[in-house]
């Protein structure tokens, strides 16, 4: 019975719930191809609603395949009016780790492989004046050694077939 009375309570919270949707530019490594950030937040002060939010986030570009994926939120604060408990945070639907202390919230995701693109999604409830940061770490699919292994086996086939056409043919 209980669960279900904060079941309830909580899906009442999530409809009332501020909801904004960001597009987040990621920024390109410029000495690695492979890799790409970024970082994002959002503010809050008190509002006539529940102070409770969720926040969308989506990524530019829209990187597609195979990421590797980690990063984290961060709320710090001296006193409740800053305070921001996050609920839920997904990337994916892939869960976040949430952790609380004593002046600070977290969700940390550690490394994880997810099909792009990319959809953030965090569920909280803020304070009076409170306001969180975040960053993305995004790999993008590199290919393996043995791939470029195979790739060079199959160009010394190519050569070696190529080299016995040309010795079998008569010259004229």
């Amino acid at each position: 019975m209980k669960k279900l009375v904060l079941t309830t309570l909580f899906a009442l919270a999530s409809v009332a719930a501020k909801a904004d949707t960001f597009v987040v530019d990621l920024v390109h490594s410029q000495s690695n191809p492979a890799k790409w950030t970024a970082k994002f937040g959002n503010s809050f002060a008190i509002a006539d609603r529940e102070p409770f939010f969720e926040d969308y986030y989506t990524f530019a570009p829209a990187l597609g395949g195979q990421l590797r994926v980690n990063g984290g939120l961060l709320n710090i604060f001296s006193d409740n009016a800053e305070n921001i408990t996050f609920k839920e945070v997904t990337l994916n639907g892939y869960k976040f780790d949430l952790s609380k202390g004593t002046t600070f919230n977290l969700a940390t995701l550690p490394t994880t492989v997810l099909t792009g693109p990319l959809k953030l999604h965090v569920f909280g409830k803020y304070g009076e004046a409170s306001s969180y940061s975040g960053t993305i770490n995004i790999t993008t699919a590199v290919p393996e050694p043995e791939t470029y292994a195979m790739l060079l086996g199959g160009l010394a086939l190519v050569g070696a077939v190529v080299r016995r056409r040309k010795a079998a043919k008569p010259s004229a």
